[in-house]
């Protein structure tokens, strides 16, 4: 991504033989252009890179020498909307006394796993970013084949075994209430291959695997007469 920031010529393709080359002799980019610029290594397909690289490593070193509070101000400036959510999250790590890699650290857990405020707030999110959490009310939607497990494409056994593990993650997120759902149809959305002809949703295997203490399936509309029970 440095490599083509802000740049009107594009560098992707000296950066691909630039990996092609580290994987053929066990280097890491980093060494390899460190020891071009160092002139101790001669590369003429990877020179366009070293400009930029040059740049980055100027301004990495202008950035180590700066305090926590101060790289935070650098790299997350307040007067950027943008960075304004995860301004905040540096910021309130910062209230411990952390290093740099304590500080990294807490920004990861807080993005990977969020914190629920209270009862009247409503998240939605993926599934993997699920983990970790519970809710009184917890609603899994898209419960089609295609979608959990997502099968537009042949996948291999574990690929299915690992979803499988990932919706039971999701079902044991709620407290109180779980809404399973999927469409009638799925047009315009990844599907099994070849799509039905009708373009009804084919539910998800997953939900045939709930055994025999699972509900009836409803639809929308009685769903909804019920008064969402």
């Amino acid at each position: 991504m440095w490599f083509e920031l802000n740049k009107s010529t594009p560098r992707f393709q000296h950066y691909y033989k630039l990996r092609k080359y580290c994987e053929s002799n066990n280097r890491s980019p980093k060494s390899v252009l460190d020891d071009m610029i160092n002139n101790k290594l001669t590369l003429p397909d990877l020179a366009p890179l070293l400009e930029p690289y040059g740049d980055l490593v100027k301004k990495l070193t202008s950035l180590s020498k700066l305090n926590l509070h101060n790289l935070i101000d650098e790299l997350l400036p307040n007067n950027n909307l943008d960075y304004t959510s995860l301004r905040r999250i540096a910021k309130d790590a910062l209230t411990k006394d952390i290093g740099l890699k304590e500080l990294y650290d807490e920004i990861k857990k807080e993005i990977k796993e969020p914190k629920i405020l209270d009862d009247n707030f409503v998240k939605v999110m993926t599934l993997h970013k699920s983990k970790g959490l519970s809710s009184k009310v917890v609603i899994v939607t898209e419960c089609v084949e295609g979608e959990i497990p997502y099968t537009a494409n042949s996948i291999a056994n574990e690929s299915i075994e690992e979803s499988r593990r990932l919706f039971y993650v999701a079902l044991t997120r709620c407290t109180d209430t779980l809404i399973l759902s999927y469409p009638a149809t799925h047009t315009g959305m990844r599907r099994t291959k070849p799509p039905p002809e009708d373009n009804k949703a084919r539910k998800s295997r997953f939900l045939d695997e709930l055994g025999p203490a699972a509900p009836d399936p409803k639809s929308g509309i009685e769903w909804q007469a019920s008064g969402y029970t």
